[in-house]
């Protein structure tokens, strides 16, 4: 089953609410939330970190192709049900000591594409598993509604030649960014000062920008604003009057 962006914000931007067993869990942490390759990089690693130091973590790794990324009908396709998926991420099920961490390696074995190609994993605490529940607690079973974090990491990778192309077009309180580039670019920090108030300024909200995407930004003034820039250029200041 695919997932829709909706979807997947409701799942992977709150606690995941799951029917488990009423036990502690450990806490589950990653090194890095965002994966970028390198032009001849095929194979990159996730460590994933158990903050606690009295419980085992058991994790499951799923991985999702994107189609039609930052899109209205985004979605996410799980690998598993693909044929001959081009990119594995292994492995999918995890169990971590307290106070340790462990790799999820990620692979890329596709040819380069024309535009970036975005992949999304998800990691989730799971329940321990049956048999060793039973190793551990004999036949009890055990139910209850517990509340776990679970992380989404974003991986991109680009085309042989990758560029941003950055389009910005202002009318009055509405600010639209295209992409007519192959290559994402993500705004941060944007901020707009009041014209009539120069100590007046307000913080706006960034937004990631795919190749062939548009994003739209509300402003709270009829006036010139600024984002920092960042893409596999480096970053700069993007200033629009």
């Amino acid at each position: 089953m695919n997932i829709t962006l909706f979807q997947s914000k409701r799942l992977w931007l709150a606690a995941l609410v799951l029917a488990l067993s009423p036990i502690t869990q450990a806490g589950l942490l990653l090194d890095q939330s965002i994966v970028i390759f390198d032009e001849a990089q095929v194979r990159a690693d996730v460590r994933v970190l158990n903050d606690s130091n009295e419980n085992k973590l058991f994790a499951s790794v799923e991985p999702f192709l994107v189609t039609s990324p930052g899109e209205e009908d985004e979605e996410l396709v799980p690998l598993s049900s693909l044929d001959d998926p081009e990119f594995i991420v292994t492995p999918n099920k995890l169990i971590i000591e307290p106070g340790s961490n462990g790799i999820v390696r990620l692979l890329n074995m596709a040819e380069p594409a024309q535009t970036d190609v975005i992949y999304r994993v998800n990691f989730t605490p799971i329940e321990k598993p049956l048999e060793l529940q039973r190793a551990d607690d004999g036949d009890a079973t055990r139910t209850g509604v517990q509340i776990v974090l679970a992380y989404q990491a974003l991986v991109i990778i680009p085309p042989p030649e990758p560029k941003a192309i950055p389009e910005v077009t202002r009318s009055g309180k509405s600010v639209i960014f295209a992409n007519s580039g192959n290559s994402n670019y993500k705004l941060t920090n944007g901020l707009q000062c009041n014209p009539q108030d120069p100590s007046d300024c307000r913080e706006l909200i960034g937004a990631r920008v795919y190749a062939g995407n548009k994003r739209e930004v509300q402003l709270p003034f009829d006036g010139p604003l600024q984002f920092n820039m960042q893409s596999v250029a480096g970053r700069q200041v993007l200033a629009v009057p």
